[in-house]
């Protein structure tokens, strides 16, 4: 099986599932522990410190 991205985001997903959450319900706990590491996740694979200077060297190599 070839290591595609699509294929390394499905071992990533199974992985995070199986994570369990320490957190209490409360408002702090707003985000899923699922859908923050996939955040923490494309940070490293966009190498951007956030996605507006993804944004803005998409813009830059596209002369746009």
């Amino acid at each position: 099986m070839a290591l595609s991205f699509v294929v390394m985001l499905g071992f990533l997903q199974q992985a995070i599932a199986k994570i369990n959450d320490p957190r209490l319900a409360s408002n702090a706990t707003r985000y899923s522990i699922f859908d923050t590491v996939l955040a923490a996740f494309s940070v490293f694979f966009m190498q951007c410190e956030s996605f507006l200077e993804h944004q803005r060297q998409i813009h830059s190599r596209c002369g746009l």
